[in-house]
């Protein structure tokens, strides 16, 4: 009897970081757009499922961090959708540090908002080359970005 081979790709998720006080705009945008182009995003919530963004909008997220870990290894791509202040709140969790170490390890891009966040928090400790890091503050128009992150991903996933 032949050897069956199998056929079903394992596939890696774009974890998108989500807390209290993180910018439910941008959060929604990447969610929005990567999911449009058939990439698989979880929502990570860093304390429970659910958090009220900058603005005052309550999200949920697909995945508590605790979960997420088991499948940080296989991160296609990592979006931190908060301020540099925020990034420095979030820095004393361990947890958070050990899901970015892992998803970078694996060649996982990390989008920030801010370049500060990287200089001002351990993230600069991060096992993350210098092109897999995109700023999204810096640019004007956000649903472009999210597109063009969405195809250059659509390969990382299959």
């Amino acid at each position: 009897m032949a050897a069956v081979k199998s056929t079903t790709k394992r596939v890696g998720h774009v974890l998108i970081i989500w807390g209290d006080n993180f910018d439910e705009a941008a959060a929604a945008v990447f969610a929005t757009e990567l999911r449009q182009a058939g990439l698989p995003v979880k929502v990570v919530g860093l304390v429970g499922r659910q958090a009220i963004g900058l603005y005052g909008l309550l999200l949920g997220a697909d995945l508590t961090l605790g979960d997420a870990l088991l499948v940080a290894h296989q991160a296609i791509g990592v979006i931190l959708p908060c301020t540099a202040a925020t990034v420095q709140r979030i820095d004393n969790d361990p947890r958070v540090y050990e899901l970015l170490q892992q998803a970078c390890a694996n060649g996982a891009p990390l989008i920030i908002q801010h370049a500060d966040a990287l200089r001002e928090s351990r993230l600069k400790h991060l096992p993350v080359l210098q092109e897999n890091i995109n700023i999204y503050g810096e640019q004007a128009d956000l649903i472009a970005f999210a597109r063009t992150l969405a195809i250059s991903w659509q390969n990382r996933a299959g």
